[in-house]
């Protein structure tokens, strides 16, 4: 009887009974920590959503496919995985709605101030020292990145009454787009939906920043390398920018930052996408990915 191929699960994924039960009538499952090299010696097939070091990858020679969970597949070196010979696949995206509803959250946490107005409660200020909250209503939200996040932010938005100012593609604009110098200028909010390329890497910078109105809102749901840190660090010590919010980070994990420090920071764990509706979506999308790739050999 032929052994069973062994699929090695990133200890991130939290599949479902019914998943776990369709995988195990073709594969030899094992849960495992890919930053660690116990378990994935022998893995034959993988699903993937952390970071996969490049000395890890080099030792799963027996590896023939790594599902990737997510649409940007920069959590490996594709490069290096081409030349082992392992062919690795994302999924289309299928969390643009929550990402764009956990932006949206940031927003309204920030410009209401719920995180000191809670600190200050519970710890006997209550109303002491509160700055005044923003209403919403024809404030204007800048979108740097338009794809399906950016669109549904902007769809949000829009229902609450907000002015949405689209940042042009390559600064060319279309018709209701503007450029982005124009967009950081006239934004009393921005928002991040960039992709992570090698173009994007610290896109927003103290030129940009300088350019964005004094007291402007800040949010990045999108990719930690899109953003120069120290200059984000920087412009919040000089309440350039009046708060922000950060759901990715140059280096992940974060385990201390200096943005913890700072009471008008809402810092989230990379977790913008995770809703039960939408991890569903996304492991039933990564295991189509693995068959699909089975069928094809």
């Amino acid at each position: 009887m032929r052994k069973k191929l062994k699929c090695c699960i990133d200890r991130h994924i939290k599949f479902s009974e019914a998943h776990i039960e369709l995988l195990k009538e073709t594969f030899d499952i094992e849960t495992v920590n890919f930053q660690e090299e116990d378990g994935i010696l022998e893995c034959d097939v993988a699903f993937l959503h952390s970071f996969l070091p490049d000395e890890n990858l080099k030792k799963m020679k027996n590896c023939k496919f790594i599902g990737i969970r997510a649409h940007n597949t920069d959590y490996i070196n594709k490069a290096l995985a081409e030349e082992i010979g392992i062919s690795f696949s994302g999924i289309e995206q299928k969390s643009a709605r929550s990402v764009a509803e956990h932006t949206i959250a940031m927003v309204f946490a920030l410009s209401k101030k719920l995180i000191p107005m809670h600190q200050n409660t519970i710890s006997g200020k209550w109303r002491s020292g509160l700055n005044l909250n923003m209403d919403l209503l024809n404030k204007k939200i800048g979108i740097i990145g338009y794809g399906q996040v950016g669109k549904k932010v902007a769809e949000i938005a829009r229902g609450i009454g907000m002015d949405v100012l689209v940042s042009a593609k390559n600064d060319t604009p279309a018709k209701g787009e503007l450029s982005l110098e124009e967009v950081l200028q006239k934004s009393d909010i921005v928002s991040l939906h960039l992709p992570s390329r090698k173009d994007t890497l610290k896109f927003i910078d103290r030129d940009k920043i300088s350019k964005m109105k004094d007291g402007v809102i800040f949010i990045n749901t999108a990719r930690g390398a899109l953003v120069d840190y120290e200059a984000l660090e920087e412009a919040i010590k000089s309440e350039k920018i009046s708060a922000a919010g950060l759901d990715v980070y140059p280096e992940e994990p974060v385990k201390e930052s200096p943005f913890f420090k700072y009471p008008n920071v809402i810092c989230t764990p990379h977790l913008a996408f995770y809703t039960k509706e939408t991890l569903e979506a996304m492991n039933t999308a990564v295991i189509d990915k693995l068959f699909e790739f089975i069928k094809s050999k």
